[in-house]
């Protein structure tokens, strides 16, 4: 696959676009900073990939009656880019699910519907363009998902 420099605003905006009608009807709050980073050098269809999928996670996922925030920032650090994703949403538990969190048909929330495809595919596409993607989460408290690429 060619890798491209994606500009990561335009990433953001392109998912915002594409889903416009969800973020209107969920009241969803969507702000970003990618001033330590504006750019990364990937596979655009991945990265594009992997934006919409943390994003419209973060908005099946969000608290009943609570509109959904998402804050996603760049960060450069040793040599690395690192991508946060950060939601107010319902949370994992991590204590009971964290080492299945990025596997294939896992579903931890069986109110909302989903195949448990999304976070397999975000990891499965991270990996490929050579990065590495964790999580921090609590219930309740919403998810904080890093992707770290190599500079």
């Amino acid at each position: 696959e060619l890798k491209v420099a994606v500009n990561l605003q335009e990433a953001v905006e392109n998912v915002r676009g594409t889903i416009r009608q969800l973020i209107k009807e969920k009241n969803v709050t969507i702000s970003y900073d990618f001033g330590p980073v504006e750019e990364v050098l990937t596979v655009q269809s991945y990265l594009n990939s992997i934006f919409y999928n943390l994003i419209t996670n973060s908005i099946k996922f969000a608290q009943v009656g609570i509109p959904p925030v998402m804050k996603i920032w760049s960060e450069f650090e040793n040599g690395k880019i690192i991508i946060n994703f950060q939601d107010n949403g319902i949370g994992i538990d991590l204590e009971r699910y964290g080492d299945r969190v990025f596997n294939l048909y896992n579903r931890f929330h069986h109110a909302v519907e989903g195949k448990g495809l999304g976070l397999y595919m975000v990891k499965t596409q991270v990996e490929v363009l050579n990065g590495t993607i964790s999580v921090d989460s609590k219930l309740g408290q919403g998810s904080l998902f890093k992707i770290v690429f190599p500079a």
